[in-house]
This record gives C-alpha cells, structure tokens and sequence, in this order.
C-alpha cells in the first residue's frame, strides 16, 4: 500500500481548526504538555558531574526551530515515525487538506526511536549565548536583560574578548504543516528589547545560542513516555465552551 494511502488522517489540520494553538494558554491553566521527537538512532546518554545528558546524535546538530510533535489531542505515539517531505511541511494555510495532492511527500520510517519532552523543561526558559560587542557603548542595550538576572554589565562583559553573555529565551510555537496540525517548534528570542525571533542563518552568536539550546535539549529529554495529559478540544477547535 502506497504510504499515502496509509498516512494517519487524524493528524491533519481541519478548517474547524484554529490557526495557531496558544502554548502559554494551556500551560497558564496548568497542564503539563507532552512533546515528542522522532530519532534515527537509539537514545545514549552520558553523565558530566552527575548529570545524565543525551548523547547529540540522537537529536541534530541544529536546534533553532527545533521541530517537536504535541502530544495530549489527536498526535499519538504511532504518528511519530510519519516524516513529511516537500510542500508537506509547508505551513498550514487554514484550509481543509486533501491527501491526494500530497503523493511521495509523505514516508514512514520503520526503524525509529522516540525521545520524551515535558513542557516545563524546554518552553520560556532563559538561555545564555555570548554576543559580540567591539563598542562599549553598545552594551547598554543589553542592561535590562543582564539586570533581570541579578547581575551586572561588568560580570558578564569579557573586555578581552569583546563578548558578553547575555540570555534569550526559548519559546514553545505552534506552528501546524500542511499534514501535521501537531507540529510545534522550539523558538529563540534573542535578548535585545523587544526580543526578535532568531532565525537558522549563520552567525557566531547564532552558533553559541544554538549550542546552549542544544544542552537544554540534552539535559531535559524522557527516554519513555510521562503521563500524557489531555489538552481540551477549546484549545484547538473553533469554539470557547471550555467544558468540551
């Protein structure tokens, strides 16, 4: 059977779908979010100071837009080997989806495991990086941020190196494909006022904040599965009756 033919129908965005869930409305109601991530190798770990860490191969090496599965509405532990190639992975536009269109955009990768997030461990959390900076004068756009922390210019400026380290953050985003309602991404915002949104080019900085969100990764994973918890047809569905 063609993998089209087999592709879970139930994952699919629905025109009674709002565009985008709100990851802070469900969290702010108190419910733990269950994310997953599909991977080509078996999880191992290791330990640094007693601290058990997931090897990197088993994420990637690129961590900015991190792509994650929503677990808790209609995405399940058998969806996770379905991979979307193409105008698959295309945002979604709103509308309803016809699979058809989607031929040998679709594969199911038959030898995967799955790696576990929870998201209190990975969604609005400040993460460090060191950014460049050759004009002291520039450093006071960062003051605000560094002060949130409890510290000052002075200890996190390396006058030597002309780096600071200062702290972005990193935000779970709904952002549903063309097949995959559930798709979400770990987002960086950087740490200039208002944040901006970081994108995947090249930069020294960029490489610093990715590096940091990569340990975040390597340090916050589940090997099995944690108590899933089930999100409210209000969060994704066009409507605003919240005992549904």
């Amino acid at each position: 059977m063609c993998d089209i033919c087999s592709y879970p129908k139930e994952i699919l965005p629905d025109s009674s779908y709002k565009k985008t869930i709100n990851i802070d409305d469900i969290i702010n109601d108190g419910i733990e979010l269950c994310l997953t991530r599909r991977s080509s190798v078996s999880p191992c770990e290791y330990t640094i100071g007693g601290k058990r860490l997931l090897k990197e191969d088993a994420l990637t090496k690129d961590a900015l837009n991190y792509s994650l599965n929503l677990m808790g509405g209609k995405f399940k532990k058998d969806h996770v080997p379905w991979r979307q190639k193409k105008e698959a992975k295309n945002d979604w536009d709103g509308s309803d989806v016809d699979l058809s269109n989607y031929k040998d955009m679709v594969e199911y990768i038959h030898s995967c495991d799955i790696i576990y997030f929870k998201s209190s461990q990975i969604h609005n959390i400040p993460i460090p990086y060191l950014r460049s900076v050759d004009n002291v004068k520039d450093l006071g756009k960062y003051e605000e941020n560094v002060k949130k922390l409890g510290k000052t210019i002075k200890e996190v400026w390396n006058e030597s190196s002309k780096e600071i380290e200062i702290y972005g953050t990193v935000l779970l985003k709904h952002e549903p494909t063309m097949l995959n309602y559930w798709h979400v991404i770990i987002a960086a915002y950087s740490a200039e006022n208002p944040p901006k949104k970081v994108d995947d080019t090249k930069g020294k900085w960029k490489k610093s904040l990715n590096g940091a969100i990569l340990m975040l990764l390597k340090g916050n994973y589940l090997s099995s599965s944690p108590e899933i918890s089930s999100i409210p047809k209000c969060y994704y569905k066009k409507i605003t009756d919240k005992a549904d």
